[in-house]
């Protein structure tokens, strides 16, 4: 066993200093971590969580992510920021989860010309727990990706999952635009997390007869004069 009593008082003067160091630097950092949590929070309208068709107008005006509260979103989106030079990231809504977990809308860019809606869950001690994307727009010439999410309790556990339907679009020869697939896919809530959940064939249905009155105002061909 190592005796300390056999360490010179200078060395032990030293390893007081080191460990008061390591000990203020992790107190600031958590310090730190904390105050860009707050400002991020300050930026976003609350809003009840309940069962609501995803839309960017949500929570009224936008405001862009930048400065100290860039710190509270996910490590491959502040390197975005680097590259794009600045914050393509607005607010949008934010909610309560539950009694330890808050979920905040952010609009964001996609992969190609577009937009998308994601869902990032912090706990109370803000970090960042998941990130969901809900919906996305990209494309170009023609071809065209449309994902919507809505926010219902599917399976009736009485928690709100995630309800998602995915259209693509593409260009025919003679420059008309048709509707190239359509699908619904669900992710449920597990107390903690959004999990995949493999639809019945029947209810699968049913859901895209629930979903299409929402859809019916967004102009594509997979909604033009759909039935379902």
């Amino acid at each position: 066993m190592f005796n300390f009593s056999l360490v010179s008082t200078s060395l032990r003067k030293k390893f007081a200093v080191s460990f008061l160091l390591m000990a203020f630097l992790t107190a600031t950092t958590s310090w730190a971590a904390d105050n860009n949590y707050k400002t991020f929070q300050t930026l976003f309208t609350w809003i009840d969580f309940k069962p609501m068709f995803i839309v960017e107008n949500i929570g009224g005006q936008q405001k862009d992510i930048d400065n100290s509260a860039l710190k509270a979103l996910p490590e491959d989106w502040q390197q975005t920021v680097v590259k794009w030079g600045k914050s393509p990231y607005k607010s949008i809504a934010a909610f309560h989860i539950n009694k330890v977990l808050d979920g905040f809308l952010v609009l964001g860019p996609s992969e190609l010309n577009g937009s998308n809606i994601n869902l990032l869950v912090f706990d109370q001690t803000g970090h960042l727990q998941g990130n969901e994307m809900l919906t996305s727009f990209s494309g170009d010439e023609g071809n065209y990706y449309m994902k919507y999410c809505w926010l219902k309790d599917i399976n009736g556990d009485g928690h709100l999952d995630l309800l998602f339907r995915e259209q693509g679009e593409t260009m025919t020869d003679d420059g008309k635009q048709e509707c190239s697939s359509d699908h619904i896919s669900v992710k449920l809530w597990d107390g903690k997390s959004f999990a995949w959940w493999d639809i019945p064939e029947k209810k699968e249905a049913n859901l895209k007869k629930e979903t299409r009155h929402d859809l019916l105002n967004i102009k594509n061909a997979c909604n033009k004069g759909a039935s379902s």
